[in-house]
């Protein structure tokens, strides 16, 4: 049933940021769901991240109690299907009032939170259905909410913030499939006719010799040739990404290959999406990507190493985090320690290695 609701507002002006309320009329994301389970996957997610988007503001302006409970009755849904966080006090469900309590936790709002996400998706009919990779990320994080081990569980919302923009990067490469998809439908025959006169032109009359050297750091000119002495029917997108690598249009070269990883996983398409992710300033799309590399390409040494790199650059990480994340990857990848990349980034980033243990000196 829809009540007039207070709800939290994070108001920014300019460099400085408050707390303010107002009251709008919806109602609890848990009553909703109760009543009404059958939603969208995609409309869950976007819930979902509407939610952590304002615990990490709240947070970042030190506005949030740590020790006061997260759970999908203190969530409203508005008219316009935007969620808020309440903050008057409302009645939870008899059933429900233990279920998101914990006395050994030490981050009762980061525990509850977990526990909502684990609501959220019992209580929900997605006619789609989680895809095998969605599910277990999202595992994960709830695992991370609720764990009581400090070095495993999470610190800050920011945490949860970039683990779940790694799902919703997946979804935006399939996205971009579709849309590059429709746009050459909609450019027509003749828009099909002019590129691929460019393409006869540029290697038949002229154009960049596609031996080179390519720019990107995963899949190089050699490995695209050999491509096109098996006769692959991608070859020739693969031609179009290499020749806008060549002129810096990576986010043109991204679309591509976001495409071709989409279709085929294959590692050396994952290290240049995670290249180009990194070329277009999209950090977090590139640590994403980078993780669901290192799961199906366990031995991939360069991979393991592109990883220690955005983990080093990524400012949302804490100095304890950072040595954690990557004394997991030596751990299972021992050979990045005699790569010279990997003396490199020691020497960039003063980190240090004992065995099992890293750190950092600065």
């Amino acid at each position: 049933m829809r009540h007039n609701y207070e709800v939290i507002r994070v108001i920014r002006q300019g460099s400085n940021s408050c707390i303010g309320s107002d009251y709008v009329l919806g109602e609890t994301l848990g009553g909703y769901l109760l009543r009404h389970p059958r939603v969208e996957k995609e409309q869950l997610f976007s819930w979902i991240s509407q939610i952590i988007k304002q615990l990490a503001d709240m947070e970042d302006i030190e506005a949030i109690d740590q020790d006061k409970h997260i759970t999908p009755f203190h969530i409203m849904i508005q008219t316009d299907k935007t969620v808020g966080l309440l903050k008057s006090k409302v009645k939870i469900p008899q059933e429900f009032q233990k279920k998101f309590d914990s006395k050994e936790a030490v981050r009762k709002d980061i525990y509850s939170f977990g526990k909502t996400l684990q609501f959220l998706f019992a209580k929900s009919s997605l006619p789609k259905g989680l895809t095998r990779g969605e599910e277990s990320r999202l595992q994960k994080i709830i695992v991370k909410c609720l764990t009581d081990n400090s070095r495993k569980q999470y610190h800050h919302f920011g945490q949860v913030v970039s683990d779940f923009s790694a799902i919703l990067s997946k979804k935006r490469r399939q996205l971009t499939r579709r849309i590059v998809v429709i746009a050459c439908v909609g450019f027509g025959l003749w828009g099909a006719y002019t590129w691929l006169s460019d393409i006869i032109l540029q290697n038949g009359q002229g154009g960049v010799p596609f031996a080179e050297e390519s720019d990107a750091e995963g899949l190089d000119a050699k490995e695209i040739t050999n491509e096109s002495e098996n006769g692959d029917e991608s070859v020739q997108r693969e031609r179009q990404a290499y020749q806008y690598m060549k002129e810096e249009k990576y986010l043109k070269a991204l679309e591509i290959y976001i495409d071709m990883l989409d279709s085929r996983q294959e590692e050396a398409y994952y290290r240049t999406v995670v290249s180009l992710y990194e070329k277009c300033n999209m950090p977090k799309e590139a640590l994403g990507v980078c993780e669901e590399g290192l799961e199906k390409y366990a031995k991939s040494t360069e991979l393991a190493l592109s990883f220690i790199q955005l983990v080093c650059k990524n400012e949302t990480f804490t100095k304890e985090e950072k040595e954690e994340k990557i004394s997991e990857v030596v751990c299972k990848w021992n050979a990045v320690l005699g790569t010279k990349r990997f003396s490199m980034l020691q020497r960039e980033y003063g980190i240090r290695v004992e065995g099992e243990q890293v750190w950092f000196e600065r």
